[in-house]
């Protein structure tokens, strides 16, 4: 119906939905620093989660029950 009441193909349609989404979902003024500095304060918090837990072969003797 959309694509009728603007007089183009439903694909044309569909791709003219599509851009308009993926357009207003990524932010304006996102640079490579700032996208580096969103990683690294997510990888920081990530390890501040697992800070003080072992290492990963100790936990999985932990969860085996391996000795």
């Amino acid at each position: 119906m959309r694509a009728a009441s603007h007089e183009i193909s439903m694909e044309a349609e569909a791709r003219n939905i599509l851009t308009l989404a993926v357009a207003e979902t990524q932010p304006q003024e996102d640079t490579a620093s700032s996208a580096q500095e969103r990683m690294k304060t997510q990888i920081s918090l990530l390890r501040g989660l697992w800070r003080g837990r072992g290492t990963v072969t100790e936990m999985m003797y932990e969860l085996r029950g391996d000795d």
